[in-house]
This record gives structure tokens, sequence and C-alpha cells, in this order.
């Protein structure tokens, strides 16, 4: 059987190619449609091909030109679902050439499948039978007594998933080692035992340094085949969709039982998991914020102890000439004067930053460090007014602006986001000038309506 699980069609097939080595069976017999048979020879680049449907469904080597000497044979199918049903032999090397004497005879059945006919998911079937003899006549003799013709296989069928058998498989960890054990209980991994349509293998793949995974790619280790790098792949069995890499962890295969971040507190904490794979992010406990001399928007995804606005600014407030919330209201360090007072979790602020001495620009921006607790994005709701909003962005990592205001675009509820260095997401328009949304800055959406905007926690979007 031919399967084919990648994405390219498969157009030309030699199955079988082979041969036989000319110092022991010097001589090739083809059958005929009556089961007689002749001697053919010359060169496989010079012979044309043949048709297999003109033979008796058979051909055989012996090293005597008449056949009476131990002889191997081939029973093969004389019909085909492809487009072609020929096969082509001949001499691979020629000993009056002395810069060929390659010592096989070759034979190669050829097949052209349609298009699509061995594609993505597709499968072709073969079944030939090998004959020993006494000489060509006893190969030939046996073929027809156990008509051996009739019971060959050329065809394009392949089963649906219910014709195939099934089997379970538990996976064991022990360093980098994988062990492999089929299992009657329920909570092993499904495989079928051989292709379906549409379906994907799974293999045990080794790497020369003993690395071992479980994957759906025989190419996972190196995109070259012959290289060294990979130096076993085990074929496990077959299932509905590809695995890139399954991690066992301890006992248990992830993608039987939900292998993820366990930890409540962990920044990408994953309610359904089952099986802790070590990937827990741990909460930042502060956050540096650049600053840039001059205007900026900026948010932070900490909760501060004291949440005063001017707490929260002393260790820069030499910097600082003024910060706005998107209300208007103001603190003016230099006029002690505090019109924010604490702020409020999700929104972001303007400032505007003032790093010149002696009548220059002495640094280009400041770092702000925030510490405390750190606001889980799934558990801090910003509330949105009609109109103009100044939100925070309360993600450690970055996100498209696509993604994080997606719900809003799907009701029809954003009309712009922007941030301080005019960057511009417009959805009706479908421009995202905006790019990727960072920690530390904030964002102007203006919306139609009230809403809540939810961040997703890390491992989403």
């Amino acid at each position: 059987m031919i399967y084919n699980f990648g994405q390219n069609n498969i157009s030309h097939l030699n199955v079988p190619w082979g041969g036989v080595r000319n110092s022991s069976l010097d001589h090739f017999f083809i059958s005929t449609p009556t089961n007689s048979y002749s001697r053919h020879s010359g060169l496989f680049s010079q012979l044309p091909t043949f048709e297999t449907a003109s033979t008796g469904g058979w051909f055989a080597w012996s090293n005597d030109s008449l056949g009476n000497s131990p002889s191997l044979g081939m029973a093969h199918s004389i019909t085909t679902n492809t487009n072609d049903n020929i096969f082509r032999y001949g001499d691979a090397g020629d000993f009056s050439n002395l810069n060929n004497h390659r010592d096989y005879h070759v034979f190669t059945m050829i097949r052209r499948p349609h298009p699509g006919q061995l594609g993505f998911g597709k499968s072709m079937s073969f079944r030939y039978f090998y004959v020993l003899g006494a000489n060509v006549d006893s190969v030939k003799n046996t073929i027809l007594q156990e008509n051996l013709v009739a019971h060959t296989l050329d065809t394009a069928y392949v089963s649906s998933s219910i014709n195939v058998d099934s089997i379970r498989v538990n996976f064991n960890l022990d360093g980098s080692t994988i062990s492999i054990n089929t299992t009657q209980d329920s909570t092993g991994l499904l495989l079928k035992t051989k292709p379906y349509l549409n379906s994907y293998p799974l293999f045990k793949i080794t790497s020369a340094t003993n690395q071992e995974v479980i994957s759906s790619n025989p190419y996972f280790f190196s995109p070259d085949a012959y290289d060294g790098t990979t130096v076993s792949i085990k074929l496990l069995g077959f299932q509905d969709t590809p695995t890139d890499n399954l991690a066992v962890i301890n006992d248990s295969i992830c993608g039987i039982q939900l292998c993820a971040c366990t930890n409540s507190l962990a920044l990408n904490y994953n309610l359904l998991a089952a099986i802790d794979d070590g990937t827990c992010i741990t909460p930042p406990s502060n956050q540096n914020i650049t600053l840039p001399h001059g205007w900026c928007m900026f948010s932070t995804y900490i909760e501060p102890q004291n949440t005063d606005i001017s707490q929260i600014l002393s260790p820069i407030v030499e910097y600082v000439t003024i910060v706005k919330n998107n209300l208007g209201e103001a603190y003016l360090p230099e006029w002690d004067f505090n019109g924010i007072g604490e702020i409020v979790n999700g929104q972001g602020y303007q400032i505007k930053v003032d790093t010149t001495g002696f009548g220059q620009v002495i640094q280009q921006s400041i770092e702000l460090e925030i510490s405390g607790g750190y606001l889980h994005p799934e558990n801090t709701p910003i509330q949105l007014e009609v109109g103009w909003n100044l939100i925070g962005y309360l993600r450690t990592d970055e996100v498209s602006a696509v993604d994080i205001l997606a719900e809003l675009n799907a009701s029809e509820n954003l009309v712009i986001a922007k941030d301080y260095l005019s960057g511009a997401y417009l959805p009706q328009w479908d421009f995202n000038g905006l790019g990727y949304m960072v920690a530390g800055r904030a964002y102007q959406v203006k919306t139609i309506q009230a809403d809540t905007l939810w961040i997703l926690p890390i491992g989403q979007y």
C-alpha cells in the first residue's frame, strides 16, 4: 500500500522497482496471454515500455537462455485503475562498455495515477507474488495452478475510518526515552492500524542524540531524510488530525488528557488542564515602563499597594510636567496639584516628560518601575464610555490590535483605536496601522456605545 499523507499529488509510480544480478540470472522471459514465454534482452535505457495487458500476467529470470535452470518469477496484475498499465525492463549495465559494468537487470512496473487519485488522504494498493522454481516452466506452472494472477492487486481503494481496526496505546517517559505499549484501557491513545481516508500517521521518532518524540512529521529533526540526524522512525498508527509533537508528561501523553499549566496563579493557567506540562508563567511583580521625552500614553498591568498617581510617579517626579486621564483631570507636580488621585485598573494616562537640561534634551527617555500585584486581564474588565476612551494594556506579551479589539469590532462598536505615535486601527477600512499592542503603553479607543472590553490571558488569541 502507498498512502499519501503529504500535500503534494503523486502522479508517477514505479512499483515495484528492482531486479536481479546478471551474473546469477542473466536471461529475462516475458509471458504471453496464452502463457507461453519468450526471452527478451537489451539495455534498460534503450528498450521501449511493455503493455502488461499483452502478457499472461507474469515474467521470470533464469541463468539459462532456454529457461532450464533455477528461476525467479513474478505474478502481476494485467489491469490497473491508473492512466498507464506498462512495465519497463533491461540491463542496467553493459559489460562491453568499460565504464558501465553494472551487474544487474532492472524491472519496474509503471503507474501514472489520475489527478487527485493519489493526493492527500488517498491510497493505492498493489499485490505481487514472487515464485521460485527449478526452471521457468516450473515457475509458470505454480502461477497457473495457484491462480496467482487473479489474486494480484492494483487498486486505488481507500478505507473509511469505521472499516479499519483500532488499537489503544500507552506511553511511559523515562528520562528522554519513550516506551510504548498497547492497552485495553480506555485512557490509551486511540489509533487506527491502517491508513483510512484523510488520516494522518503517528510516529515515534528517535534522533542521533537519542531524543525521542511522538509526531506526525517524519522530518521533525531534520528536513533532510538521510543526513544522519534521524536514526529511527516507528509507525504507531493513524489518526484524524496531525500532531507535530505530543508531549509525554510522566506516564501520560498530551492529547489524551489536556497538558497545560495547572497553577491557578500563573499567567497561562488553563482550567481544563489535567496534567501540568511545566510551562506555567509566573506573574510579574513589577513592570518597567519606558517614557520618552515629550508626550506619550502609558498604562500598567501592576496594581501597586499605593495607587495614588503622585506616589507611583514619585521616583521620576522631577521629569514629569503633567499627567492627564481620559476625563481631562490632571496631576501637576510643579504646582503640587493632584486632580487624578488614585489610578484606575485598566485605564491609560497621558503624560508629558521633560528630560531637558541647559536648554537641550539630555536623555531620550526615562524608566518608570511599578511594583505590586499582577492584574490578570481576564479578571480586570475595562469599562468603555460612549466616544473617546483611554485604555490600558494588561498583557505582558504583544498581541495584534485586531485580536485584542475583535469583540468590539464584531459588534460594530469600534470606530478607531490610536497610540501616541499616531498609529491607527480603522476596522471599517480593514486597516491596522497600530500593529501590535505593547505592555506599558495606553491606547485611545473611540466607541459608538458604552461597552466592556475583556482582554484574554496568555495562551489565548
